[in-house]
């Protein structure tokens, strides 16, 4: 699994990286995610990865920087806390 995650890490990072023209290096990656997973580990945290279609989306509208995890965590705490009851009317999974 932590070496699949690093192969699409690396190609999401090479795909960005040419179309933003900057360089990626294969070792900083790998070192990164590595201690992601380890100090993520000690947390009880999920494995970390990228999602490549979140990433392709933020990038397609001109997302740069972080500042869009922030507002999509806003919207989904709002959704959360506000419309929740809506939800209700939904059939269970079973």
């Amino acid at each position: 699994i932590a070496f699949t995650a690093f192969l699409v890490s690396m190609s999401m990072a090479r795909i960005f990286g040419a179309k933003h023209e900057y360089v990626v290096d294969g070792n900083q990656e790998l070192v990164a995610l590595g201690m992601a997973n380890v100090f993520g580990g000690l947390f009880g945290a999920f494995p970390v990865s990228g999602s490549f279609s979140r990433s392709a989306v933020v990038s397609a509208v001109g997302g740069r920087t972080a500042m869009h995890g922030i507002v999509q965590a806003a919207v989904i705490m709002l959704v959360l806390l506000w419309l929740t009851p809506l939800f209700r009317a939904l059939p269970f999974a079973v």
